[in-house]
């Protein structure tokens, strides 16, 4: 008898022939900007919602200027989404999202993805998969009362202030935007979507790059430094070399930790044209949790070639079945 471990449950992303050659030979999904999606405003929801409150307890001007503060602040964050759904077989996605029928639907192990993402085995400092909400008037609520209560209204207030730690707002602040990336219009409820999300705030690839900067000129200064080291002599050599010595030394753990920090994420953002604009994504490997291969209903790979597709890639525990029905697109 199968368990629940041998038939775990399965959220599964449509996708086209292309995008599978580059989800198992390129190592990974894209998760692109939530802004070059269909619906560029979803975002925005979370914060109309936080202006909302802060005119009811403050006079317009005063509401105007924590916004300001608050989109000042919060401009360089960008929101990353990958979209999955609940539905295995859903003819109004395979023709959207999977050529009309030429692609696939990938089944994904949905436990162990999302283990995945809260444990934090990513790069990033955020990670989530959680089902998209469709009712925008409880949205709302839900934003008020679990993030937007009195104290926390005024606390929001006190961040906005300019000699107060910015990181403090904009952690607050990134809460409620990245609760407003699960809502959508209910024109889309039949999808019953699940988003993959994270986001990248862009300062982090400016202190990354700057502290690149600062090593090249540091070598370059060092160099140049043991250039002139014949004009030392005895002690004073020594010193000076180990003046240069401390001072790379400095300079390569500051790199190191950038690195770190950042370093994945930096090399891990490209962009890509789109109908919507030049588009930010990312790619993450998650193709270990890929259960099972659904080729489309006017697909013309047969079964066979995609397990050995998957054999050359090191997939090979996957199930692969043909949709079951033809249809003329």
């Amino acid at each position: 008898m199968k368990t629940e471990v041998d038939n775990p449950a399965l959220i599964y992303h449509y996708t086209t022939q292309e995008a599978l050659l580059g989800i198992l030979q390129g190592g990974g999904i894209w998760l692109t900007d939530i802004s070059k999606m269909n619906d560029p405003h979803e975002k925005e929801l979370g914060l109309k919602v936080l202006e909302g409150e802060l005119l009811i307890r403050y006079n317009d001007e005063k509401a105007r200027e924590i916004m300001e503060r608050v989109r000042y602040l919060t401009r360089n964050i960008i929101y990353f989404s990958c979209s999955f759904s609940d539905k295995e077989n859903d003819l109004s996605q395979w023709r959207s999202y999977a050529s009309d029928g030429e692609g696939f639907c990938l089944g994904f192990d949905k436990d162990s993805l999302k283990d995945f993402c809260d444990n934090g085995e990513h790069d990033f400092r955020m990670m989530k998969l959680s089902p998209v909400t469709y009712d925008s008037e409880n949205f709302k609520e839900l934003i008020k009362t679990e993030l937007l209560s009195k104290d926390e209204i005024h606390r929001i207030c006190e961040m906005s202030k300019k000699d107060s730690d910015p990181n403090d707002l904009i952690s607050t602040i990134g809460a409620i935007v990245s609760l407003s990336c699960l809502i959508k219009d209910p024109i889309y409820s039949v999808e019953s979507e699940l988003r993959l999300l994270t986001e990248v705030n862009i300062d982090d690839f400016r202190v990354f790059n700057e502290a690149l900067e600062l090593k090249k000129k540091i070598d370059f200064t060092a160099g140049d430094m043991k250039d002139q080291l014949s004009n030392y002599h005895g002690e004073n050599r020594v010193n000076k070399e180990k003046e240069i010595d401390v001072m790379q030394s400095k300079c390569e753990k500051a790199v190191n930790e950038a690195k770190v920090l950042w370093g994945g994420i930096v090399g891990n953002l490209n962009y890509r044209a789109t109908k919507y604009g030049i588009a930010p994504y990312l790619t993450l490997d998650i193709r270990k949790y890929i259960k099972k291969i659904i080729i489309g209903p006017d697909n013309k790979n047969s079964i066979e070639d995609i397990r050995r597709f998957c054999v050359i890639n090191n997939l090979e525990d996957v199930e692969i079945e043909y949709v079951g029905y033809k249809y003329r697109g």
